[in-house]
């Protein structure tokens, strides 16, 4: 019985599931999708099928889904039928509009996290593995990414930094509140005033920013950071420079867009509440 629904998902597209001695199987989710959850809230919606999430066992279950197989032959079949006729493998590519610009205005600079919910490297390979897919000027490809995790790492890191320029009388977060995980951004040592190379970085920063908050988690893009920095992570000898870093962490701050006002202008600022308050220009004064 696993075989007829893995065999069946398997010639519809999706990846063949391994399902031998078992009733339940582990199903990698069909292409365009990367979020198990509304994998499983489409499927259920469209389908009337119900699977469970793989994250729901914990954040390294991402990208799966469980099919337990507790129905009749025929019944499977069914299934098998109900999932190709709604062709998820071409609906799940498209992102809904509003989706997107949630996912855009909740990709805010985090600067508080909470320390003590550390970001793995599994969590940060994911991360630069969906930067490496960021286009670059003639596809060149020339930027690095250096993964930094561990306390004992992340506090070397932490005392190069520069944190909230219009915060003048703000050191940075406090301990128990710093990032928890940093990813430094990479180019060749003659490459930092390259234009190109400048338009490669800021474009794998916000794909950064926008992985990770897809993962859960805030970060904040940073330019301020000291010449020993490249030192203290070992990179001296790299034959590259750190352009950007970008710390990140399981957010603690919170962050309200607004618009902009006589008062605060376009700066940012943080209320009595320690709530950030991010002024954003309005559509129309942005049309030329």
């Amino acid at each position: 019985m696993p075989d007829v629904l893995c065999d069946g998902l398997a010639d519809f597209g999706w990846e063949r599931p391994n399902c031998h001695g078992t009733l339940l199987v582990w199903a990698k989710l069909p292409e365009g999708y990367t979020d198990s959850v509304r994998f499983t809230m489409d499927l259920m919606e469209k389908t009337g099928v119900i699977v469970t999430p793989y994250s729901s066992f914990g954040s390294h279950g991402e990208g799966y889904v469980r099919f337990a197989l507790v129905l009749l032959l025929e019944k499977i079949k069914e299934v098998l039928h109900a999932i190709v006729e709604v062709d998820l493998k071409v609906r799940g590519t498209a992102m809904e509009y509003e989706d997107f610009m949630k996912l855009v205005k909740t990709s805010r600079t985090y600067r508080r996290f909470y320390e003590g919910s550390p970001v793995g490297k599994a969590d940060l390979d994911r991360i630069v593995d969906c930067a490496r897919f960021a286009p670059t000027g003639n596809n060149t490809q020339l930027l690095r990414f250096h993964e930094v995790f561990g306390k004992e790492d992340c506090v070397k890191v932490f005392s190069h930094l520069g944190w909230a320029a219009l915060y003048k009388d703000w050191d940075g977060p406090k301990e128990g509140e710093r990032p928890t995980a940093y990813i430094l951004i990479l180019v060749p040592s003659d490459g930092l005033t390259n234009r190109t190379r400048c338009y490669d970085v800021g474009i794998a920063a916000q794909t950064i920013r926008l992985a990770a908050q897809v993962q859960g988690l805030g970060g904040c893009i940073m330019q301020n950071f000291d010449k020993d920095l490249i030192k203290e992570v070992g990179l001296q000898d790299s034959g590259c420079a750190i352009s950007l870093v970008l710390a990140l962490g399981y957010a603690k701050e919170n962050v309200q867009l607004e618009d902009v006002d006589e008062e605060h202008d376009w700066k940012y600022w943080r209320d009595e509440n320690e709530t950030h308050h991010v002024p954003k220009r309005a559509l129309k004064d942005l049309l030329i």
